[in-house]
């Protein structure tokens, strides 16, 4: 999925031309080349062969004004919480899903930055509730309806970095009892290095999110132009209400009966643009191109994997 930022443009654009480049490489009978990186037709046939759903475009109302108006804007144009004023308009899509949304009970709020806010003149205002907004609740909706999903993106910009794990603390792999909905562990998460709170993954599931890390990383640095790195995702910085970690936390959280265990990535493509010095988000052309033949590699090697006996699903029982 891509454009939950309205401002980060190049996103939505390089879903669909991935997707129109394995479908005409597969008509074709031909393969795929990104850069200095080329895929045999085999290669375009597995990864179609995992299946792909996409939402391009999970933010259509905050696009459509930014392009308008080429305000630097981020969130989406909800004036629910504005009270009429124009600053105030809009919630942080990226903080409305229901993935330790009361940060204020869930996190340190001393020893970390703030993962979202209640103001709705933020940037990350986190809305009025979990899942307050249409464009959150149809995301939602598209995970509830294909429960066999196993490998989940969010395409954002721009630091040059492939972001796994979970976005609420640093991951742990042997303290099971360390999971976000557990209430005792309120007010200690966020404070990153510390041990008195990580956030859980099966030693397994997190090997396999840290090596299709560097499998992505490594073929898109092939490709040519920005070299990419990668991280557990609060490395960042705290986030709460954010999408890769909703998606994750379906199954770990136990949140969905037969939700499927997804592991979740957040791709923050290219890097900071001074093509338009009203807003670093703006790629010029050859930005824009280099970061969508970059993006289609990662893309490609995921898929690949996917397409493995990692994308085989295990479901939640309850």
């Amino acid at each position: 999925m891509s454009g939950i930022h309205a401002r980060e443009r190049g996103g939505p654009d390089s879903v669909i031309y991935f997707i129109a480049d394995l479908l005409a490489a597969k008509k074709a009978g031909t393969g795929v080349t990104y850069g200095n990186k080329s895929y045999t037709l085999a290669d375009v046939e597995k990864a179609l062969s995992a299946g792909v759903i996409i939402i391009p475009l999970t933010n259509p109302d905050g696009v459509a004004y930014d392009q308008s108006t080429s305000t630097c804007w981020r969130k989406n144009r909800n004036p629910e919480s504005s009270g009429g004023d124009a600053e105030k308009i809009g919630v942080d899509l990226n903080r409305n899903y229901d993935f330790v949304w009361d940060y204020k009970t869930a996190f340190n709020l001393t020893a970390a930055d703030e993962p979202a806010s209640d103001d709705p003149a933020s940037e990350i205002f986190y809305g009025t509730a979990p899942e307050s907004e249409p464009e959150t609740k149809a995301v939602v909706w598209t995970l509830d309806q294909y429960q066999n999903i196993t490998w989940f993106m969010d395409l954002h910009s721009f630091t040059g970095d492939i972001l796994y794990g979970w976005g609420d603390d640093d991951v742990t792999t042997n303290n099971t009892d360390m999971y976000f909905t557990n209430p005792k562990y309120d007010g200690l998460r966020g404070a990153v290095g510390d041990d008195k709170y990580r956030e859980y993954l099966k030693p397994t599931d997190f090997q396999i999110e840290k090596d299709g890390t560097s499998q992505m990383i490594k073929s898109m640095t092939e490709v040519g132009g920005v070299e990419y790195g990668a991280y557990e995702a609060v490395g960042l910085y705290p986030t709460s209400g954010a999408s890769n970690d909703y998606a994750m936390g379906r199954y770990y959280g136990k949140l969905a009966c037969g939700a499927s265990r997804m592991f979740g990535y957040t791709l923050e493509f290219g890097v900071e643009s001074t093509a338009d010095p009203t807003c670093p988000f703006y790629p010029d052309n050859s930005e824009h191109h280099r970061n969508m033949k970059q993006i289609g590699a990662g893309f490609m090697e995921m898929l690949i994997i996917a397409a493995g006996e990692a994308g085989d699903p295990m479901y939640l029982e309850c």
